[in-house]
Formats: C-alpha cells, sequence, structure tokens
C-alpha cells in the first residue's frame, strides 16, 4: 500500500510537470508578438518637416503645411499648369550631427495617420539614403530615392509600408548621371522621409495628417521557437522515457524474472527512438522536413551520388501581407494548404522541407531542369488557383538550379536563391531557372 501511494506521488508530480512545461509553451508562442519584435517610434511633433509643389499661388499647383497641436501634415491643390504636378512633404529625421537612421534590418513602417485624396489616386512614399560618394548634406534631391506608391483605399487611415516592396526608380538614377549610383535599395542611412502624392494625380484637394511612424523588425522567428520548443519536448520526451526504463529495469531486477520483460522494453524503445528521430527532422506546423531534416537528405543526395538533382527554393508572395491582413491563423493554414499541393505533385524519392519562415525548398534527386520544368510548373498553377479559405488570390515565386556531379550544394542554394530573387522581381508568380 505504501508503494502504491508513492508510485501515484510520482506520477502525480510527472503530470503536474508536463502541465506546467504546456502552460509556459503556450504562454512563449502567445507572448511572441510582445518580445518577439524591436520597434522605433517616431512622432512627428519631435521632426522637422515642410511641405512644397511644383508650382507657386499664382502657377501650378500650391500646398499649405499644418503644423498644430493635433494634426501635422499638408492640404494640397493640385493643378494641371505643370508637367508632372506634385505636392510633397519632407520630414528631417537625422540627429543633431546629421547622422541618418539606419532601418537596413528592419521589415515594415507602420503610419498612424490619413491622406485623402479626390479621386482613386495613389501617395508615394519615399526613404532618402545618403551615400558619401554622390550625396550632398543637405540636399534630400541628391540621396538614392527608394520608393513605392499605395492605392488611395490602402491608405484612408493607419497603413504599413513594407520595405521589401520599396524601389529605386529608373528616372532618378537617369537624372544623377553618374557612374557609381545604381538601383539597389538601401536603408542603411536614411535622412529624409518624403509622403507626396503619386505619378500624375487628378486636379482636386489633397489632404495628409501624421501623427507617428512605428518602425518594427523580428528579432526572433516565429518558426525558430516552433523548432527550439520541439527539440525541447523531444529531449524532454527522452528523458522521461530513460527514467521509466531507468525504473522498470530496477523493479526488474528486483523480481529476479526480467528477461522476457527486457525484450519488450527494448522494442518499445527502438519503436519510440524512430518516432522521436521523426519529430526531430519535422517542422511542426507543416509537416514537411525541418532544417535538420534537410541536411540530412542534401548529405544522402550526395553520398549516394543522385546526379543530377533538382534544388528548387519557393518564396509565397506577399506572405507577411496575408498574415497581418487576415491574422497568424489564416496565414499558418495557407502555409499547411501550399505544403499539402507541393507534396501532392513529389515522387516517393522527392522532399520538402520549411527553409524559412514561408520559404520552402524541394530535392528532385536523379533528374535534370528539362525534366521537372512541366511538374514545376504544374505546382505554381496549383497553388494560383486553390482556395486558401482567405478572400485574396495566393500565388508563389520559384527559383531552380540544378545540382550536378562534383557540385558543391551551398553554392546550388545560392544559385536557387539568386533565381528565386529574379522570379520575385520579375513580378512574382513565376518561375526563375540559374545558370
Amino acid at each position: 500500500m505504501f508503494k502504491q501511494i508513492r508510485i501515484y506521488h510520482y506520477v502525480l508530480l510527472l503530470l503536474l510537470l508536463i502541465l506546467g512545461l504546456m502552460v509556459a509553451s503556450f504562454m512563449l508562442i502567445k507572448e511572441h508578438s510582445n518580445y518577439g519584435f524591436e520597434r522605433i517610434y517616431i512622432e512627428m511633433k519631435d521632426t522637422k518637416f515642410s511641405a512644397y509643389a511644383d508650382g507657386n499661388t499664382f502657377k501650378g499647383s500650391n500646398v499649405k503645411t499644418i503644423d498644430n497641436e493635433f494634426e501635422k501634415g499638408f492640404d494640397c491643390v493640385i493643378k494641371h499648369l505643370e508637367q508632372y504636378p506634385y505636392c510633397v512633404l519632407t520630414i528631417d529625421i537625422r540627429d543633431i550631427k546629421m547622422n541618418g537612421m539606419d532601418f537596413s534590418e528592419f521589415t515594415e513602417m507602420t503610419v498612424v495617420g490619413s491622406f485623402e485624396t479626390p479621386d482613386n489616386d495613389f501617395l508615394r512614399v519615399g526613404f532618402r539614403h545618403f551615400d558619401a560618394g554622390y550625396s550632398l548634406m543637405n540636399s534630400s534631391n541628391s540621396m538614392k530615392f527608394n520608393q513605392m506608391e499605395l492605392k488611395s483605399e490602402e491608405v484612408k487611415r493607419n497603413f504599413v509600408i513594407e520595405f521589401d516592396r520599396l524601389t529605386v526608380p529608373s528616372w532618378w538614377v537617369a537624372g544623377m548621371k553618374k557612374d557609381n549610383v545604381d538601383d539597389l535599395v538601401e536603408l542603411n542611412h536614411i535622412s529624409y522621409i518624403e509622403f507626396s502624392t503619386g505619378t500624375l494625380p487628378s486636379e482636386g484637394e489633397y489632404k495628409l495628417r501624421l501623427e507617428y511612424f512605428v518602425f518594427e523588425k523580428e528579432v526572433m522567428n516565429i518558426s525558430k521557437v516552433y523548432e527550439y520548443l520541439l527539440i525541447f519536448w523531444a529531449v524532454f520526451l527522452m528523458l522521461i522515457m530513460s527514467v521509466i526504463v531507468f525504473v522498470l529495469i530496477l523493479r526488474l531486477k528486483a523480481k529476479g524474472n526480467n528477461e522476457k520483460i527486457l525484450i519488450e522494453i527494448n522494442n518499445a524503445l527502438s519503436v519510440k527512438s524512430v518516432e522521436l528521430e521523426l519529430i526531430s527532422q519535422t517542422d511542426a506546423l507543416t509537416g514537411a522536413f525541418n532544417r535538420f531534416g534537410l541536411q540530412k537528405k542534401l548529405i544522402n543526395t550526395v553520398k549516394n551520388k543522385q546526379y543530377p538533382s533538382i534544388v528548387t527554393l519557393v518564396d509565397i508572395d506577399h506572405f507577411k501581407s496575408i498574415n497581418d491582413t487576415f491574422g497568424h491563423q489564416k496565414g499558418d493554414y495557407v502555409l499547411e494548404k501550399i505544403c499539402e499541393i507541393i507534396k501532392s505533385h513529389l515522387r516517393n524519392d522527392e522532399s520538402l522541407s520549411r527553409y524559412g519562415g514561408e520559404e520552402f525548398l524541394i530535392l528532385m534527386p536523379n533528374l535534370s531542369v528539362s525534366q521537372v520544368k512541366d511538374r514545376i510548373e504544374e505546382i505554381r498553377v496549383g497553388i494560383q488557383i486553390s482556395d486558401m479559405n482567405i478572400n485574396r488570390e495566393v500565388t508563389a515565386s520559384f527559383g531552380v538550379a540544378q545540382l550536378n556531379k562534383n557540385g558543391n550544394i551551398k553554392k546550388i542554394i545560392n544559385e536557387a536563391d539568386k533565381a528565386l530573387y529574379i522570379a520575385k522581381s520579375s513580378g512574382r508568380n513565376c518561375i526563375s531557372y540559374g545558370d
């Protein structure tokens, strides 16, 4: 009776420990949005800003700067008396030493404010990057113009600027007339932020009101949180199994009749070991291989000399916007659905791995590019036409590279990544092939 009470006591403590760890895991995932991001706030009342237009009060468009306790921005009247009419608000965010701000590691800027237009016009948002090679300290026009345009319905109240949508316009590069000027987006030395009317605006009144900006970057990816928790639980379960086995062995030795039972324990451990190994190699959300599983697949491909092999990187287009608009549960569903579509087109010796947050890697051994083109196109179309349970079409971009004999895995993945970048730069929802 005393021994039974002690056993029940230990079981109860074990259950309480598991429950506590489950609650801690849940809280860690829940609090990721609060502690997994770094944010910088810039309030308009703490900045210097000015507004100007293409003409003056008597000719061309005109603009009035709004600067009071509750509102900052401009009131603008566009007139089609100039070839390219515009109104612009320039915000100086340099410090007292005239140093700009580094946003190169940030992913987006949230704008708390609004923009009103007479028609379905655009708002242009620009970030002026200072480059000592060609920029002048107090001339914003000489600084690289990283910009994007947003439709009026996107900016009526509180909107987000996604930095991966920024581009450097060709007209700015051509106007600089300097050899050391390129069209690559740079955000590591931003001196000014500009808000202006878009390309060829309609005649009429425009109103821009700004309160503050929030710059955000993810310091801990949620997929990393899942991965660490998965590894932790795998190790924890192995420890629990080890303790259970140890206790059983002691009990069996005490009884002196342990040979048959030890065989059963070993068989159970073998099955459990295989299950735990599979868990440690699998992404918890999508069921695809994780990076550890991908590493083993790539090593086996080289070890077994499965040449040529195809490496394809798949990136879900505008996935962050899906999460922000429809929530993370819908985003998780999209990830699961796309993995299901991709797997349905793969053979038994082919594999799908989760390479990053919304990025996946397909490995097709013993095949060349010409042999997989049709299937990869079928995957692309399958994603595009599938119902993702959101009121929005979901697409993906593909970068394909071929691993040949004596090839280097790291270089092939980099080549596939470059091809993926080309696909995304070409308008997304397409396939690009490496050299």
